[in-house]
């Protein structure tokens, strides 16, 4: 149907996507930090492809939730998510660069 039909959500369906979605902006963000960061070190485009990398964070089910956004944003092909106590990306390895 159509979405100006639909009725508003409740307050309750709001709290329990709250709850799920509590700190995943801040892994987002760490996360590509890291990505960014070994860019940076490689003296690589932020644009530079990554070819795998692995993101370690508590609560791994809900990492599930943002994962293709970090893979889009950092452009990563291949994203791996170990449980951790914090947030860290590890083991990025770039893309090859054609010339």
């Amino acid at each position: 149907g159509s979405i100006h039909r639909a009725a508003w959500p409740q307050v309750a369906e709001l709290a329990d996507v709250s709850a799920i979605h509590d700190g995943l902006l801040d892994v987002a963000s760490s996360a590509l930090f890291g990505v960014r960061k070994a860019k940076s070190d490689a003296k690589v485009s932020m644009k530079a492809e990554v070819a795998s990398a692995t993101l370690k964070a508590p609560n791994v089910a809900a990492i599930s939730l943002i994962e293709g956004d970090i893979k889009a944003v950092g452009r990563i092909a291949a994203l791996k998510i170990e449980e951790g106590t914090e947030v860290e990306m590890i083991d990025v390895v770039l893309a090859d660069i054609e010339q």
